[in-house]
This record gives C-alpha cells, structure tokens and sequence, in this order.
C-alpha cells in the first residue's frame, strides 16, 4: 500500500513539475548515514515499477541518448552508413 502511494506521488509530481521531479529522482541525499538518490535506492532494492515509471524513464533517456531525441539514433545510423 505505501509502495502504490509513492508510484502514485511520483505521478502526480510528474504531471504537475516535469523538471523539477526528473531533477528530484537522482537528487542524492543522506538517510541513516546511507547517501543515495531515489532512482538508485529502486533499483538496489528491486523496485522495477518504480523505473518504469514515465519520469524515471525521462531521466535514463538523458542518459543513455546523451539528451537527444531516441528515435534520432536509428537515423544517425542510417545516415552514416550511406555516406
């Protein structure tokens, strides 16, 4: 139950403050002297809902697709192969 009302106020955050809460997900902080972000704490404990989540996916895709649209990478590709 208090798994299903952090899902549902990462929506809502989400929905109302995209910036701010793709910004919040990999914010570091310290709790009982463990230092650590919400997106990695899901992931160490096996919370996969909450990465699938549309902000939690935001943010990856800055990552992995270097803040480039991912359907661009295809057609990078495309477009080196021709030349």
């Amino acid at each position: 139950m208090m798994y299903k009302r952090t899902q549902d106020l990462l929506d809502t955050m989400y929905d109302t403050e995209p910036e701010t809460t793709i910004k919040l997900i990999n914010e570091r902080v310290d709790i009982w002297g463990v230092r650590s972000s919400p997106l990695t704490f899901a992931y160490e404990n096996f919370m996969y809902e909450f990465i699938a989540k549309p902000a939690s996916q935001k943010f990856l895709n800055t990552i992995w697709y270097n803040s480039l649209a991912p359907d661009i990478i295809p057609w990078a590709k495309v477009q080196n192969a021709e030349i």
